[in-house]
């Protein structure tokens, strides 16, 4: 299922840089989503650790650390590489203050959109080989890491200890979410730094978790139903990250 998910989100990538695909293929795009069935997967998947680990949140917290900075930094090193690389980023400027507070920002959460939103942007000198900061398929990064902070928030002992208690919750939490992002009105780049946005869709991935044991025979070996199910597109998509990129900025994948 994730390889799935990650074939569509690369195709959706693949959409806006215009590579010409076969005609079934935009279809399937068009009609599913990689990024909600991964933001499910992560519910289910985070729910089950936090419950496993009996409420500790120092190590649960840890071990989410331990799994996403890791990759988060080698890329991040490699963006670093291209910036210097292609004339956007001065070999000097490497220990500027301003410089070292923005990525700075960027190592903790991978959102350039956060790092714009929290301090000036850095004027990189953008160029015809670089037009703008390649970092905008992070733009789950800083929900995921949101996602990782509201779990233990949710899940306090009194919680904990009462399976029916943390599914109403997460179930009122995420009827919550789902209502801001259908009322609230609000641009693009406050939606891909806030995780109350998108918790929805990680809610049911929890929720599944939660009542996995009553409704798995539904599920098993039936990958087929998830990915048709999946609604057509979130709020926040390829589309408007691509209008986020060509404005100067944001941040956010597709």
């Amino acid at each position: 299922m994730r390889l799935f998910a990650a074939c569509n989100v690369l195709l959706q990538h693949a959409a806006f840089l215009q590579v010409p695909w076969p005609r079934p293929i935009p279809l399937l795009v068009a009609y599913t989503s990689g990024v909600p069935i991964f933001f499910i997967i992560s519910g289910f998947l985070i729910t089950g650790t936090f419950l496993r680990s009996d409420g500790d949140v120092v190590t649960f917290l840890r071990n989410r650390c331990l799994r996403i900075y890791p990759a988060l930094w080698l890329n991040l090193a490699i963006v670093l590489a291209l910036l210097v690389a292609f004339g956007a980023l001065p070999l000097g400027a490497l220990l500027n203050p301003d410089f070292l507070r923005y990525w700075t920002v960027i190592l903790a959460t991978g959102s350039d959109a956060l790092a714009n939103w929290l301090l000036p942007p850095y004027p990189f000198a953008w160029n015809d080989a670089l037009p703008f900061l390649p970092v905008v398929a992070l733009w789950t990064i800083v929900l995921e890491l949101g996602f990782y902070l509201i779990v233990p928030v949710i899940f306090l002992p009194p919680v904990l200890r009462y399976r029916w208690a943390s599914v109403a919750v997460v179930l009122a939490l995420t009827i919550y979410s789902h209502r801001l992002t259908s009322v609230t009105a609000t641009d693009e780049v406050t939606r891909g730094i806030n995780p109350l946005f998108y918790f929805w869709v990680f809610g049911i991935g929890s929720l599944f978790s939660l009542l996995w044991s009553r409704i798995d025979r539904l599920f098993r070996d039936k990958f087929i139903l998830w990915p048709c199910s999946m609604p057509r597109r979130l709020p926040s998509s390829a589309t408007s990250t691509a209008s986020c990129m060509t404005t100067r900025h944001c941040d956010r994948p597709c």
